[in-house]
């Protein structure tokens, strides 16, 4: 497992626009979403209480949770956790959408859902190899995972 830091996924289009800046006097246009990022840290800094926490260094897994999600491209979402649960259908206009998205969608909304009753643990979620690897770096290249991603902080 390796350790979190909630910098680069605000940070990655910022980082990815000045990668091309060659002189110091060069100038970027920044997009949309680039503004959003930087109006979500001012409400971050804004907001922030000066606390710090440590999270416990053993991991659970979803089974110790009995927390379990799925997505199927074509019908919808749900999870399990303990006796709770939820089951949704996908919206026609997301049939166009990846399936790291799809497979993403139900762990972001279990943990809006649930995730104050997991807080201060590390949790490792099963999942496929694309969206682990999303859920580690907290980065992709897509701008719907990146929402995803950004929304569950």
């Amino acid at each position: 497992m390796s350790s979190y830091s909630p910098g680069p996924t605000f940070l990655h289009r910022l980082i990815d626009l000045t990668r091309g800046v060659q002189q110091p006097h060069h100038h970027i246009c920044l997009c949309k979403g680039l503004k959003q990022d930087l109006l979500l840290w001012m409400r971050f800094l804004d907001k922030y209480n000066s606390k710090s926490f440590f999270l416990k260094d053993t991991w659970e897994t979803s089974h110790t949770f009995e927390l379990y999600t799925d997505a199927v491209g074509s019908i919808g979402f749900r999870a399990v956790f303990g006796k709770h649960w939820f089951v949704g259908e996908w919206p026609v206009t997301w049939n166009t959408y990846n399936i790291a998205v799809l497979e993403l969608f139900p762990i972001v909304l279990t943990m809006h859902i649930w995730g104050h009753l997991m807080a201060g643990q590390c949790v490792v979620f099963f999942t496929d190899n694309a969206v682990a690897d999303i859920i580690n770096k907290q980065a992709s290249k897509h701008q719907c995972i990146m929402v995803l991603i950004i929304i569950n902080k």
